[in-house]
């Protein structure tokens, strides 16, 4: 009797656990089916039928949906936080976008005071800004906002002693001092799209009296070089050489010829009103083909530092994707060589690891030309890919990425390992628990936790059976 009661037990015991389990398979199927990203409040899906979303159909696990959904709720968040915005001006001159937050009018720090020659000092420790000039000192707590500090207009009009300040029609009118004047254009003008070896710099060049102007800090920044503006004396300087000047619109800009005089462009075409790659379709891809085969990739700065993970790939005959920030390019290009000649592909993190939501359009293109002329430089290679710092990103990035030849590549799977406290093995199981075909998984540069997670990664992700590849056999 005892026994035939203890088979009954066992009976129900199984009876239950496969309930269970087949209660847990209708349910994640059901949840899965619920939370795919869809056109609704889940997620900003495109609007623009240019814009084409690779992978998106293809997800197969709760990670990638939720995933996709944070991304697209990260970027809903930034735009309506910065949908109130004011092009500042500083004594006539265009400088940056301030913003109203909850009915309080921020601007950037930088911007203004180095426009004014105050310096301008981050002090992390303490998570402020130091403003010095002259005699003149202060710190000032700062809105840390997607990378760019900002402060509340009435504290900045303190700090840097401002003298006259005007809202009206969405522009902010800063004056200080003898404002100096500036030579206007003159004559008939018409805005044309103006390309540097066939990427599109800039849809406002001009032409006047049959001499081609740019906007000086476009051109500038897409070299990679230093551009200000000195607002009390009324100039523009590019790597600190004085630069010849119209304004036209609030913006300086400067003729071609002048530019060149200025920054060394022998090994550069230029082009006026062409076509480009206009017309192409706009790509963002999340995740490669439903075939068992995957992508490491890894973002953000180069240094020495990079050297044990590039160790540790070889010796498991991985190769990854690296998207790197341009600006560390230059002082650490025998690590740039190494990354590539150990098989490695190279891409586009944009030049300065800003959030490119908070910046002027073509500021966006100068981040992303700068970045593929200074690898250009070095490597003799020109990249496909671009990933946008923090996943930040919305339709008219995507046009402009791909008027630079650039493909959006975003990914499928977090690792995370961004935060520098992060444990190897949580990194691992991750990493491995929300494999699936076709993943793309983001990590990044510069974290210990990382490289110590790899070799577990790899060993457990080949008995599974995939495939490590770079993401130019992922995406077409």
């Amino acid at each position: 009797m005892k026994r035939h009661r203890m088979i009954l037990i066992i009976v129900l015991i199984v009876l239950v656990g496969i309930g269970i389990y087949y209660g847990a398979r209708v349910h994640f199927k059901e949840k899965l089916e619920a939370d795919k990203p869809i056109v609704g409040e889940d997620i900003q899906e495109p609007q623009d039928p240019e814009e084409i979303r690779i992978g998106v159909d293809n997800y197969s696990n709760w990670h990638e949906v939720q995933n996709h959904n944070s991304i697209g709720e990260a970027n809903a968040y930034a735009e309506k936080r910065l949908e109130k915005s004011y092009n500042v001006y500083l004594n006539r001159v265009f400088v940056d976008i301030g913003y109203d937050w909850d009915g309080i009018v921020f601007l950037p720090i930088r911007s203004i005071g180095e426009g004014l020659n105050w310096r301008i000092i981050w002090i992390p420790d303490k998570q402020m800004i130091q403003v010095v000039k002259g005699d003149e000192e202060a710190f000032v707590d700062v809105v840390n906002f997607f990378g760019k500090a900002y402060v509340s207009l009435d504290i900045l009009a303190h700090v840097l002693n401002l003298d006259s300040i005007a809202i009206e029609d969405g522009k902010i009118h800063i004056s200080e001092g003898d404002i100096k004047e500036w030579q206007q254009g003159i004559g008939e003008i018409k805005g044309s799209s103006f390309y540097i070896d066939d990427m599109k710099m800039t849809d406002a060049a001009y032409k006047l009296d049959e001499d081609i102007y740019i906007p000086s800090k476009i051109f500038a920044m897409s070299f990679g070089r230093i551009y200000r503006y000195n607002a009390e004396e009324g100039f523009i300087t590019i790597d600190g050489n004085r630069v010849e000047a119209i304004l036209i619109d609030g913006i300086p800009y400067s003729q071609l010829a002048h530019l060149e005089e200025i920054i060394d462009t022998a090994d550069h075409s230029f082009s006026y009103d062409a076509m480009g790659n206009k017309g192409k379709k706009v790509e963002v891809v999340y995740k490669g083909p439903d075939k068992k085969r995957i992508a490491l990739t890894f973002d953000d700065y180069i240094d020495a530092e990079v050297l044990p993970l590039l160790d540790v790939l070889d010796a498991h005959d991985v190769k990854g994707s690296f998207f790197i920030i341009g600006n560390t390019i230059d002082v650490n290009k025998d690590i740039l060589e190494e990354i590539y000649n150990r098989g490695h592909i190279i891409a586009n993190h944009t030049w300065d690891h800003l959030n490119n939501h908070s910046i002027p359009e073509d500021e966006f293109r100068g981040q992303l030309i700068s970045t593929q002329l200074v690898i250009k430089k070095h490597l003799g290679i020109v990249p496909k890919y671009y990933r946008p710092p923090g996943g930040y990103y919305n339709s008219k990035m995507l046009k402009i990425a791909r008027d630079i030849g650039l493909k959006t590549v975003m990914w499928s799977l977090n690792s995370n390992d961004a935060s520098f406290d992060s444990k190897p093995a949580h990194i691992t199981e991750q990493v491995l628990k929300n494999l699936s075909n076709g993943s793309i998984i983001v990590m990044h540069t510069k974290r210990k936790s990382t490289i110590e997670a790899l070799p577990e990664i790899i060993k457990k992700a080949r008995q599974q059976g995939y495939e490590f590849v770079g993401i130019d056999a992922l995406i077409p």
